[in-house]
């Protein structure tokens, strides 16, 4: 793998720059999409410009991880990067555990504690993040952003650009559509019609 420019400087960045560290890859810098030309180091890795960094270097020569937890923003960013034809590799922390039947996409990050069990599908440019559970035969679409302790059990099906909160629980053979949003903490029992914000026990649209 080539050295790596992580694409965001907010927290998010922080967490993904541990895993890629964890996996023992190089990262060459980070760019900051809202860059003032201030020196600033994160978890100790230099600040090497804006977005436009990127129109000034070879992408054979680096891989892009976009480490950006807004779904809107890191889909715009993951578009960009492709265009410029950039590869986007997948990051898993160490400590996740991924069976050996999952599907994954490209772009994708897949953060310390998740469990993703056999024949599961994760679309690219998704965060899974810290302690998620990903049963058997869940689809995730591209773009989704699931949050820290969500529990999604069999044959779950997720739509694009979805995010769902923290501590989310969603019954077996549930369907949420794309563009949705789940309020933390909420226990899905029915499907979820596109382009809703849902919340609640059981969740409700709002």
């Amino acid at each position: 793998m080539n050295s790596i420019i992580i694409v965001g400087a907010g927290g998010h960045a922080r967490v993904v720059i541990d895993a890629v560290r964890l996996n023992k890859l190089d990262i060459h810098g980070i760019i900051d999409i809202n860059y003032s030309e201030k020196s600033e180091r994160i978890n100790g890795y230099p600040l090497v410009g804006g977005f436009d960094y990127l129109d000034h270097i070879n992408p054979k020569n680096y891989d892009i991880v976009i480490a950006i937890g807004d779904n809107d923003k890191r889909d715009k960013y993951f578009s960009k990067v492709v265009k410029l034809g950039f590869n986007l590799p997948n990051i898993a922390h160490p400590t996740s555990i991924l069976s050996k039947y999952v599907t994954i996409g490209k772009g994708v990050f897949i953060n310390s504690g998740v469990i993703i069990n056999s024949m599961a599908r994760i679309g690219d440019n998704t965060i899974i993040n810290t302690g998620a559970i990903i049963e058997h035969e869940v689809i995730i679409g591209k773009n989704c952003h699931i949050c820290p302790g969500v529990k999604l059990t069999g044959r779950v099906h997720i739509g694009r650009n979805t995010f769902i909160g923290i501590g989310t629980s969603v019954i077996d053979h549930i369907m949420i559509n794309e563009n949705v949003t789940i309020g933390a903490g909420s226990v899905i029992i029915n499907n979820i019609d596109k382009n809703l914000t849902v919340a609640g026990s059981p969740a409700k649209k709002i």
